[in-house]
């Protein structure tokens, strides 16, 4: 039985996010990558990732998006300012991985955000 995976986006790819994506592409996941340098997706693209444009656009596209960024600036900018969050498709889950506490995101409320669990 061949089991398909829901594609990911991967959204900043700095040492953990690449090391993210380079696993799902291992593990034959489909795989969207997005980072503001887009010389940091070259050696991702030839393991078989696609490259995003834009944030947004890489959200679209997945089932699972996960940012891992420098700063809490960094990662409203993304979700709120560039659209990623707009761009979550029905059910779509928001991985929040970068090392930012729980007081950055929380502080730039409202934005349009899906119903977070903990």
């Amino acid at each position: 039985m061949t089991q398909r995976h829901e594609p990911v986006a991967l959204l900043g790819i700095g040492a953990m996010g690449h090391g993210m994506a380079a696993s799902a592409l291992r593990a034959g996941i489909p795989t969207i990558v997005w980072n503001r340098t887009m010389e940091a997706t070259r050696d991702l693209a030839e393991l078989g990732a696609e490259v995003a444009e834009t944030a947004a656009g890489a959200a679209r596209r997945a089932g699972i998006v996960v940012t891992m960024v420098t700063d809490a600036d960094a990662v409203v900018s993304i979700a709120r300012d560039q659209g990623m969050l707009a761009a979550l498709a029905p059910g779509a889950v928001w991985a929040q991985m970068s090392t930012i506490g729980v007081g950055g995101p929380i502080a730039w409320r409202p934005w349009p955000a899906p119903s977070v669990r903990t």
